[in-house]
């Protein structure tokens, strides 16, 4: 049986009763046929409603030729031909909505502009975004594309969604051509925009809100542009302002102030980066001067206190020394190195290879210099315990 659609003359409709026609277990689910339906299919790079038929939620609504299937994921109880109440989420069908009207309009306004071309549509749960066929568009281009398309919408232009033929098609400057035959649906911009769509659309550009542009970048000779539309652009908005009014607190400075002031941190930063890395060598390299003076030419150890990162600049140190096998443990992050000096006969990679899996560890290296971590505390001593005792065989 086929489907009666009613979600093109019906955008704005919350619930209707209808029939139910058929009932399918698929699975552990449930695949209903509604005599009539507004939910939504999905189709154009917009996703699919949700809502409730008789109270039980949706998961999943799909169209199949000229019938439309509603999936539940628990038994319906209902008998074929029962009438039922269907609700739409209309939170999600207005931001649905929103982003598709708003890629018209966008996609209008880069036609018209600089005779972009959109080649795709991606409608997604953050922003969604278009590719439009020109590369390095200007920053200043986007800025006069972005306030254009927002001045159309403080015109609240009409929007009209309308079923054509293909003659009455011809008469029309349509941005894109239909990819059907049969059933057309026009979307028309008041005088801006004509172009075949089978999406749910808004009935004024007012009702768009705000479109804002988040940012561009070049794709497979395209410019790929990120926007938000309606409420997910105003949501976008409240949590910049957020941040920035936590960072104006933070800093003491102006908002005119943020960017200099962080630019001057980060610089602040990267000094005392590199002062505190000196120390750190410094700090390495004595510590392996007292090592090496109290230590034979292995050195085994495990830290309690220190980070990898720390038993690995001392270790670092240790080879430039002498010839040493050096064997250090970080207890605190579960890592262990093992490395020598340039001509002693130990491969380490290939000693750790062959032992890990027994110690649960991870990691590997080249013949001079190995590395790895452990879920355990437990792992790590094992291996090093292990490691220490056939080295100091070997030795």
């Amino acid at each position: 049986m086929k489907t009666k659609k009613i979600y093109h003359s019906h955008d704005y409709k919350k619930s209707w009763t209808t029939k139910i026609k058929e009932i399918t277990p698929i699975g552990d689910r449930y695949k209903i046929l509604l005599e009539e339906t507004a939910f939504y299919p999905g189709g154009g790079g917009q996703p699919f409603d949700l809502g409730t038929i008789n109270d039980i939620a949706l998961v999943e609504v799909y169209e199949e030729g000229d019938r439309i299937f509603h999936i539940v994921g628990v038994k319906p109880n209902v008998q074929v031909n029962d009438e039922v109440t269907c609700y739409i989420d209309q939170e999600r069908r207005l931001d649905l909505s929103q982003q598709h009207t708003g890629q018209h309009l966008l996609s209008a306004v880069f036609f018209h502009q600089i005779n972009g071309q959109t080649s795709s549509f991606h409608l997604g749960v953050e922003y969604s975004t278009i590719d439009i066929s020109k590369a390095n568009i200007s920053d200043k281009t986007i800025k006069d594309i972005e306030d254009l398309a927002n001045q159309y919408i403080y015109e609240n232009l009409k929007i009209k969604h309308e079923q054509v033929s293909k003659k009455e098609l011809k008469d029309l400057p349509l941005r894109k051509q239909p990819v059907v035959e049969n059933n057309i649906k026009l979307v028309e911009i008041e005088g801006l925009d004509y172009s075949p769509c089978g999406g749910t659309h808004l009935s004024t550009t007012g009702q768009l809100g705000i479109l804002k542009i988040i940012k561009t970048e070049n794709y497979k000779g395209n410019t790929r542009v990120y926007f938000k539309c309606g409420n997910r652009a105003l949501k976008d908005y409240q949590n910049i302002s957020i941040i920035i009014s936590d960072l104006i607190a933070k800093l003491s400075a102006h908002q005119d102030e943020i960017v200099d002031r962080i630019d001057k941190e980060l610089e602040r930063n990267k000094d005392l980066s590199r002062e505190l890395n000196i120390w750190k060598s410094k700090s390495a390299y004595w510590e392996a001067k007292d090592i090496i003076r109290r230590k034979d030419d292995f050195i085994a150890d495990i830290f309690q206190d220190k980070t990898y990162e720390e038993i690995e600049r001392i270790s670092n140190e240790i080879t430039k020394l002498g010839n040493y096998t050096i064997l250090f443990a970080s207890i605190i992050d579960k890592k262990i190195i093992f490395s020598h000096s340039e001509g002693t006969k130990l491969h380490c990679g290939k000693i750790f290879k062959e032992n890990l899996p027994n110690f649960n560890g991870r990691g590997g290296g080249s013949n001079i210099r190995a590395q790895a971590a452990f879920p355990t505390k437990e792992d790590l001593k094992g291996f090093y315990s292990y490691l220490k005792a056939e080295i100091m065989d070997i030795k």
